[in-house]
């Protein structure tokens, strides 16, 4: 059945990509909504606060749109977001703006080249309650059908984030919940992780440095936080990835090293601190230090065993020689005058 309903399957898929007929209409950047994101502030006296977005038409054909206000919440810690119909979450509807948000048109259709401003109001009654809020304009696109063609369209969905503060009631509270890294003990990270925690009432934008200290208190790397100035929502987790940057090269030896986190959220000038320590074994530098210690004491041995071998060889024994001194001329006539005077005593002898 499986094979079946795969050949059923390809056979269409083949028929569709063969057709000279049918065109795909692919989603065109050319059809735009602005500001991508907004952040706006209401106060506790205003009794509406209005915005405006621009939507734009730069493709060659009539389009028509269907503008919505929903919700949205997070997907996961990574910052994915979810937008949410009628099956509202609880933090979605806690801190949702759809419910206070009005447009001033939810259809419109733009001719090439045209654009048109939608005006956006946010209704601030007793029931809009103080702090952070959060929603998202949706704008549906679908081509004009074109005479005379078969042509399959492509549906598109423009967004533009909305994030609006009540204020006088507001609650702004980051924490940094953990922290982790990629590493071994034999080699110092590139990057690291950091888990943020927003125990307010209000989006916050965390900022802030990381380093990589040394022992001797020198910065062997550092990183900037939250490069991508995303947020953080109220009473959610969020995981900010931080590439490190090496501005000094580490030490050979094993030593202990501190990752320095300095964070604060936009707003605030004050950073709040946090220290992990670990440790760098530094594996090429020990293994480069073993080898030569290790030709080292080879070489000791052998040098050892050299003089051990030549000291037991036996020595030769060299014939002694005995060098008598030249008579001197004085001794040579002491020495005949003495030989004289020996011979004449043994001739007188022999006389007598």
């Amino acid at each position: 059945m499986k094979k079946a309903l795969a050949l059923v399957l390809f056979l269409l898929l083949a028929g569709l990509l063969s057709s000279e007929h049918a065109v795909a209409a692919k989603p065109s950047s050319q059809i735009t909504i602005v500001p991508f994101l907004q952040s706006v502030r209401v106060q506790a006296s205003e009794p509406t606060k209005t915005f405006d977005l621009t939507l734009t038409n730069k493709t060659a054909q009539t389009q028509n749109f269907h503008l919505s206000v929903l919700n949205f919440g997070t997907l996961n810690e990574t910052g994915g977001l979810v937008f949410t119909g009628s099956n509202t979450k609880t933090l979605a509807k806690k801190y949702g703006i759809a419910s206070w948000l009005r447009l001033s048109t939810n259809d419109l259709s733009l001719q090439p080249n045209q654009t048109a401003t939608v005006q956006a109001t946010i209704i601030n009654d007793s029931s809009l309650s103080p702090g952070g809020h959060y929603g998202a304009v949706v704008a549906s696109v679908n081509s004009s059908d074109v005479a005379g063609s078969n042509q399959v369209n492509v549906k598109q969905e423009l967004s533009s984030l909305v994030f609006a503060t009540k204020v006088g009631g507001e609650k702004y509270d980051l924490k940094l919940d953990s922290m982790r890294y990629e590493s071994s003990w034999g080699r110092l990270p590139s990057s690291v992780t950091l888990r943020f925690k927003n125990t307010g009432n209000v989006q916050v934008v965390p900022r802030g440095i990381v380093k990589l200290i040394s022992p001797r208190g020198r910065v062997i790397s550092q990183g900037a936080i939250n490069e991508a100035s995303s947020y953080v929502l109220p009473e959610t987790y969020r995981q900010i990835p931080v590439s490190l940057q090496n501005v000094a090269r580490e030490g050979w030896w094993p030593k202990f090293y501190r990752l320095e986190i300095y964070y604060r959220y936009d707003g605030i000038n004050s950073f709040a601190t946090k220290s992990y320590t670990l440790y760098l074994v530094n594996l090429p530098a020990i293994i480069v230090s073993t080898l030569t210690l290790a030709a080292l004491l080879v070489a000791a041995v052998q040098l050892w065993r050299y003089e051990a071998r030549r000291r037991s060889r036996p020595k030769p024994v060299a014939s002694k020689v005995v060098y008598k001194k030249p008579p001197r001329l004085a001794d040579a006539k002491k020495a005949a005058k003495k030989t004289k005077k020996s011979s004449q005593k043994k001739a007188k002898k022999a006389a007598e």
